[in-house]
């Protein structure tokens, strides 16, 4: 006697006597097993996150995430199995057809091994990922998905989600794994005079204190020309994933103590609500 009919006779006291009945009882009862079976290995995996507490190592989540996608096709593939075999579909000669008909297509496919063995490499070198910033094909963003196939990248610009194949990615620009050069430069009309410039902004810097700069910000003097404009340069350096806050708030403090001193960069720009000021 087999599950659904041992189930049958108990539940239903042996009233469904329908074959076809049994076989979706046991077809069921696969599919809620396997299911059961990927929910209880995702949670363990979840636990032992929590039991080393790593939760913000991103290493060990994408390893995770890499895992449990790994685990979804196999679960999935073996229901799929599971629902043929209901049907009595051979599944031995559906598999013998694929095969011959991977053949044909081999050329065709030659795209997604091309993404697959790129995106083998990518993971296991560990060039990016989840949660770090990269630029990738021009596009700057915090990496939010990466598997065999695809990486995810959200543009920091948009919000959008750019999906890239691995085979494209020719080139990682990780700025996750150490300090970033957040050096820049800004103009400064030519009728305000450099010498004072360059005292208030260096007397600005010196006074300016973030735990997000590693080093700098310093005023390292003129470093262009203009028709109308001269050009100033800073260099600092600041904690990787604090590269743009640090930026923001350094192009404020040059703003406000130049402002107060009553040099605008540009009259068009409003700053702080004051007719004649900048942003």
């Amino acid at each position: 006697m087999n599950i659904s009919e041992s189930i049958n006779n108990k539940l239903f006291g042996g009233v469904i006597e329908n074959p076809r009945i049994s076989e979706l009882f046991d077809l069921l009862i696969a599919l809620l097993v396997l299911y059961i079976t990927y929910k209880v290995i995702s949670y363990l995996l979840s636990r032992t996150i929590q039991k080393l507490k790593k939760h913000d190592d991103k290493a060990l989540n994408t390893t995770v995430q890499i895992i449990n996608n790994i685990l979804k096709v196999m679960f999935v593939v073996i229901g799929i199995f599971s629902i043929l075999d209901f049907f009595h579909i051979n599944t031995a000669s559906l598999i013998a057809t694929a095969g011959i008909g991977g053949v044909a297509i081999g050329f065709g496919a030659q795209s997604l091994v091309k993404d697959v063995i790129n995106g083998i490499f990518i993971l296991f070198e560990g060039q990016l990922f989840i949660g770090d910033e990269v630029v990738i094909n021009g596009i700057n963003g915090n990496v939010v998905d990466t598997n065999m196939r695809t990486t995810t990248i959200k543009d920091f610009n948009t919000g959008a989600l750019h999906i890239i194949p691995n085979g494209e990615i020719k080139a990682v620009e990780n700025r996750s794994r150490v300090d970033n050069n957040a050096s820049f430069t800004f103009d400064v009309p030519m009728e305000y005079d450099p010498k004072v410039v360059l005292e208030i902004l260096n007397e600005a810097m010196a006074n300016f204190k973030s735990e997000d700069i590693v080093d700098g910000p310093t005023i390292l003097g003129i470093s262009n020309f203009k028709e109308r404009s001269y050009s100033i340069f800073l260099s600092m350096t600041t904690v990787n994933g604090k590269f743009y806050k640090a930026r923001r708030d350094v192009r404020y403090v040059i703003l406000e103590s130049l402002y107060e001193k009553g040099i605008i960069l540009s009259p068009k720009i409003k700053f702080e609500g004051e007719e004649d000021a900048i942003l």
